[in-house]
């Protein structure tokens, strides 16, 4: 079972949303990986951590 159907079927009502944005890397005219600057990274990916706990965690309150 996913996250998403894990957190759902705890809280059907939960709203699951979000949205990325960052520039490519580019090598040859093929993607090598995503530039972003300041934040820790997941994988090959960036993470917005103020961002993402302003919205998850409201989410996942009990109560």
């Amino acid at each position: 079972m996913s996250l998403f159907e894990t957190l759902k079927s705890s809280n059907p009502s939960l709203k699951i949303r979000g949205f990325f944005y960052t520039s490519e890397v580019r090598e040859r005219s093929e993607r090598v990986g995503f530039q972003s600057l300041r934040w820790p990274t997941v994988g090959k990916y960036k993470v917005d951590v103020e961002s993402f706990e302003s919205l998850a965690l409201p989410e996942l309150q009990v109560g």
